[in-house]
């Protein structure tokens, strides 16, 4: 497997004007359907931008797997690529879905699959093929796989949400997961033993009482006993197979009980994803961190390393200071998409709609009208 992500740090300096603002922003910022960059459309959306059939500088990580989906080799290297087509979830979900169904029927696959992919279909089911392997191990290993429920809000012309519904997330989406965690994880356990500064991805495990508060937030429940945290990710599957809101639900209690991830020169590990070794590097162009990794690994690629002890003198405090930005970020982002759903809902005063129950607990009622509100 081969994983390019654009070389930002090939334009975007420390000691550049650039560097400092991405450093003071530390994160892109997504309100509802906008977007406030961390770096200029210049980059983000221009020479930093893996458009097909054009030439882009890249940072690659390849990978090699045993047929279990285990890491056996890898490398990391400075690379040109030009990408052959881009591609959406959608569309890919399309293709993976239509491979399902008519995985015997070759002919009635192609009329299944969108116009312009039939030449990647073979590529994309074994991309998946390797991203379910990769799962499977995530799971193996303890890794607490909660999916939660995000909104979408549709705005009209005027700038007003017209309608409210969920991303759906599918193998697609689960696909490009998987592959830059594993990406994320190569990374992190490359820069590990060379002892350079860097930002590593932490999160603790949880204390004692958080770990009471997980398990009474479950012990409602029938559909497993809490014994440890590796179990948590069990329960909440087969409380999927009942009710889906349901299920995100108590992960979303989950993970609320739970320690918030941090940026830190010093490697603490991963608790929910069960990794000794993690960090953030498949997004420079939206996250500082990102950016001050990948440069660090071009100056370790290029033989540079007794530099960045003077070039990144500063790392715990910009570790500190993205931490605190990314968490400013989750909250306005949250508090926007609460503003627009209460107005939303103002909007349908005193209407009338069919609903279901969905769930009931002790702190929480969900429902779920007939229009995907």
């Amino acid at each position: 497997m081969y994983v390019h992500i654009a070389d930002v740090s090939h334009y975007v300096k420390p000691g550049t004007s650039l560097f400092d603002e991405a450093y003071i922003r530390s994160t892109s910022i997504y309100p509802s359907n906008y977007v406030f960059p961390m770096l200029p459309s210049e980059l983000s959306n221009g020479i930093c931008s893996l458009n097909p059939n054009v030439d882009r500088l890249t940072k690659t990580c390849i990978i090699k797997f045993d047929l279990n989906g285990n890491i056996i080799d890898s490398n990391i290297v400075n690379s040109v690529i030009r990408s052959n087509k881009k591609m959406n979830y959608n569309d890919v979900n399309e293709v993976l879905n239509s491979v399902k169904i008519c995985s015997e029927e070759a002919e009635e696959v192609q009329e299944l699959i969108p116009q312009g992919y039939e030449e990647y279909t073979e590529l994309l089911f074994k991309m998946n093929e390797l991203s379910r392997k990769l799962q499977k191990n995530k799971i193996r290993r303890g890794a607490l796989c909660l999916e939660t429920y995000e909104l979408e809000f549709n705005v009209n012309e005027e700038e007003e949400v017209s309608s409210i519904s969920g991303r759906n997330r599918g193998d697609a989406e689960l696909l490009i997961e998987n592959f830059m965690l594993t990406a994320n994880e190569i990374i992190a356990s490359y820069v590990y033993y060379l002892t350079t500064p860097f930002a590593f991805r932490n999160h603790e495990a949880p204390d004692l009482s958080q770990l009471k508060q997980i398990k009474a937030s479950l012990q409602s429940l029938k559909a497993g006993n809490f014994n440890n945290m590796r179990s948590v990710s069990k329960i909440i599957e087969s409380i999927k197979k009942e009710s889906a809101f349901q299920a995100m639900h108590y992960a979303e209690q989950v993970l609320k009980s739970m320690k918030r991830a941090y940026y830190s020169p010093e490697n603490k590990g991963h608790y929910a994803l069960a990794l000794e070794n993690y960090t953030h590097f498949t997004s420079p162009i939206r996250r500082f961190p990102d950016l001050i990794n990948h440069y660090v690994i071009g100056e370790i690629i290029e033989g540079r390393i007794t530099f960045l002890e003077d070039t990144l003198k500063d790392i715990e405090e910009m570790c500190k200071h993205a931490s605190e930005m990314q968490q400013k970020a989750d909250y306005f982002e949250k508090h926007v998409n609460s503003i627009l759903l209460n107005k939303y809902v103002e909007s349908l005063m005193e209407k009338e709609f069919e609903a279901r129950v969905v769930f009931v607990d002790r702190t929480f009622v969900g429902v779920m009208a007939a229009n995907n509100l």
